[in-house]
C-alpha cells in the first residue's frame, strides 16, 4: 500500500496496482482500475515516486525471503515484520 494525502491533509493507503493513471493539476485525480477516483494534493511525481519505493521495497523483500526460509529456529517476528503491507514511520 502507499499513502497518500487527502486536500485536508489526511493519510489514505491505496493499493498501488490498482491505479490506472494520475492527472495533475492544483489536486491531483488518481483512476483506480474500478473506475473509483481518489483526489489527493500529492503531485503525479509524488505518487509515481511512492509506487517506485513500494515495488523496490517488494523486490528488495522477495530477495530477502529467496535467501530465509522460516523454520523452527528462524525469528518469527523478524519475518513477519518483513511481510507487513504498512510500514512504521521508520521504515
Amino acid at each position: 500500500m502507499i499513502c497518500v494525502h487527502k486536500l485536508k491533509g489526511e493519510p489514505l493507503w491505496i493499493n498501488p496496482d490498482q491505479i490506472v493513471f494520475v492527472e495533475g493539476g492544483h489536486e491531483s485525480v488518481i483512476t483506480l482500475v474500478a473506475g473509483k477516483h481518489v483526489i489527493t494534493r500529492d503531485t503525479p511525481e509524488q505518487v509515481a515516486q511512492a509506487v517506485r519505493e513500494h515495488r523496490a521495497k517488494i523486490l528488495a523483500l522477495a530477495s530477502r525471503l529467496i535467501d530465509h526460509t522460516v523454520s523452527d529456529g528462524d525469528d518469527v517476528a523478524e519475518v513477519r515484520r518483513l511481510l507487513r503491507s504498512v510500514p512504521d514511520r521508520e521504515d
